[in-house]
């Protein structure tokens, strides 16, 4: 019995030895305590139909700036990051109009992530993208058909993101350090959409 009980305990104490001295390992484990945030980064410009619903039509589709905030480890040299963009839920509706608290690229869950994936190594972006649908339609052709333009509209903006991410590598001078070959796309709720119709258009 003693054997065994010294057998276990030195076994013990090689894991702890190796557990203390394994290194975190990058992209997997958090390497980074802190992240940069760049807020407000307009990716894009596009016709937005959401001061006509707003206005409740006194007002025309407008051209809108479109932004993303992005977040990198603080500190981080590395110059060939992997990329990964995160887009909001929200039912293509802003805030409190949706019925719920999300819907922009501020949300909690998606600051949340986007800190999470920069602590390891990766640059996080949270983009937003155009809003604006008719959900209260008492036509079913009119409701089904303004979501699936309010869908397409998002798909647009998400090429438009990876667009720009793309060319802040090819022509600006690679601001942010990324790897323009490894960039992925996801998403919560209708950001998830978005990203299953950019794989799929």
């Amino acid at each position: 019995m003693k054997k065994v009980l010294r057998n276990f305990i030195a076994f013990t104490l090689i894991i702890s030895a190796i557990s203390a001295n394994a290194q975190p390992i990058r992209y997997l484990d958090n390497v980074f305590s802190s992240v940069t945030v760049t807020s407000d980064v307009q990716f894009a410009e596009n016709i937005s139909i959401l001061p006509a619903i707003l206005s409740g039509g006194l007002n025309p589709p407008a051209l809108t700036p479109i932004m993303c905030d992005i977040y990198q480890p603080t500190g981080d040299n590395l110059t060939d990051r992997p990329v990964v963009i995160l887009a909001h839920t929200g039912s293509f509706l802003p805030q409190v109009i949706n019925g719920q608290p999300t819907g922009d690229k501020t949300d909690f869950s998606i600051v949340e992530q986007c800190t999470r994936w920069a602590k390891k190594g990766y640059v996080a972006v949270a983009m937003n993208n155009r809003l604006g649908w008719n959900p209260t339609s008492t036509d079913q052709d009119t409701r089904t058909s303004t979501l699936l333009q309010a869908a397409y509209r998002g798909i647009q903006d998400a090429k438009a993101m990876i667009r720009y991410m793309r060319m802040t590598e090819n022509s600006l001078g690679n601001p942010y350090g990324i790897d323009p070959n490894k960039i992925v796309l996801g998403g919560q709720g209708t950001g998830g959409y978005i990203s299953l119709g950019y794989a799929t258009l």
